[in-house]
């Protein structure tokens, strides 16, 4: 039995990761700047930490990890949400602690900004797939040089450089929203070519550039054009490759997941989250640990049963005989047989999500209430105290 620590319990994902690793008889203990975040009422939970939020304290933040990790003999930290950027700017606290399951901190900015990743992308000639013709933006003059050149923007689409929900995003946007925007050197948008297809996602796990886990998946129902919440597995060996050279470039350890669209000219990459997403869901059971090491020598397996999460299915606008159907296929990530109590969890982490969003005031809604206080922007990090 090894002892794991789990970051970010507020999130779907680390949920999976807490049962996963719990399942296979392991000591897990999670940490997160909630009172009440969605793992607290997990079975498979051993014990919960609450810290400070990465965001608006990153050093404190990662001390207090170190502190949860030394408590709990951690032999691995696995990072679920943007935390993973404090803790890998400070991975030197937890040497001789635990393994960090993340890539350096220089790398982890390059695959987050939106713009970058795609210019360096482009500039690879390993990787067969490339990101749609990308602009930055970072002045209204930029914004109005680049309507000058276009004419109509409805073949682009705007976004902020970072971002998550796809919450800003315009697509295919008239020429008064693209005027609307207001980007700044320090929070740029891109345009990015519109490209018309099959939205595909993946996730990976590497270490040390070796892929040992991987999915493919749709997602087949989702918030407007937002996050999925029904994820039906499929086979791309194409997006595989893709992966696999590009963690290798990298030498890469920790989870990446990209978002791609599926065209008539093949599939081009939009962007990359550097962190566990819903993939995760669609592993096969199976213990985790062998999986931690670039020698296991063979694929995590993936279920071909569709996931979703139930309460979106019902709930989300835009229901139609299609999610109907696909209700009856999926198999819940939230409230699974051996573990329905983490509804308790999902209910008292809702009421605390409320209580931010009035705390942020007019404007905010509940995504940004549950990613306020982790997120990260490009925004220097302090440095550590002597």
């Amino acid at each position: 039995m090894s002892s794991v620590l789990v970051t970010g319990a507020r999130a779907f994902a680390a949920l999976d990761w807490v049962r996963r690793f719990g399942r296979a008889g392991h000591r897990v203990t999670a940490c997160d700047s909630f009172q009440h975040p969605l793992c607290r009422s997990s079975r498979y939970l051993s014990h919960y930490t609450e810290v400070p939020p990465s965001r608006q304290s990153p050093v404190e933040h990662a001390l207090a990890v170190r502190d949860a990790a030394l408590a709990c003999e951690a032999e691995w930290i696995i990072p679920t949400c943007e935390e993973i950027f404090a803790l890998a700017r400070y991975r030197r606290l937890f040497d001789g602690v635990s393994k960090l399951l993340a890539p350096s901190f220089e790398s982890l900015g390059l695959l987050h900004h939106k713009g970058h990743f795609a210019t360096w992308v482009d500039s690879l000639p390993a990787l067969s797939i490339r990101a749609p013709e990308t602009r930055e933006l970072r002045s209204r003059e930029d914004v109005a040089a680049f309507l000058a050149s276009e004419g109509d923007p409805r073949d682009w689409v705007l976004k902020p450089a970072f971002s998550r929900f796809a919450s800003e995003v315009l697509i295919r946007p008239s020429a008064g929203q693209a005027g609307s925007i207001t980007p700044t050197a320090e929070h740029p948008w891109l345009a990015q070519r519109f490209v018309p297809g099959r939205p595909l996602c993946t996730f990976t796990l590497a270490i040390e550039g070796r892929i040992t886990a991987h999915s493919t998946y749709e997602p087949r129902h989702r918030s407007g054009q937002g996050a999925g919440f029904f994820f039906e597995p499929v086979e791309a060996p194409e997006l595989f490759e893709f992966c696999s050279r590009l963690v290798g470039h990298l030498n890469f350890t920790g989870q990446i997941c990209f978002d791609f669209i599926a065209g008539p000219e093949g599939p081009r990459v939009i962007e990359c989250n550097p962190r566990t997403t819903s993939g995760i869901h669609l592993l096969a059971p199976e213990d985790p640990l062998p999986f931690l090491n670039a020698g296991c020598g063979r694929l995590w397996p993936v279920d071909p049963t569709p996931r979703m999460i139930t309460f979106a299915m019902v709930t989300e606008p835009g229901r139609s005989l299609n999610r109907w159907t696909d209700l009856m296929r999926g198999r819940d990530v939230v409230k699974p047989p051996d573990d329905r109590l983490t509804h308790v969890a999902g209910w008292q982490m809702f009421k605390e999500l409320r209580q931010r969003e009035k705390m942020l005031g007019p404007g905010a809604d509940m995504k940004a209430a549950s990613t306020f206080d982790l997120e990260w922007n490009g925004e220097p990090l302090p440095e550590l105290p002597a």
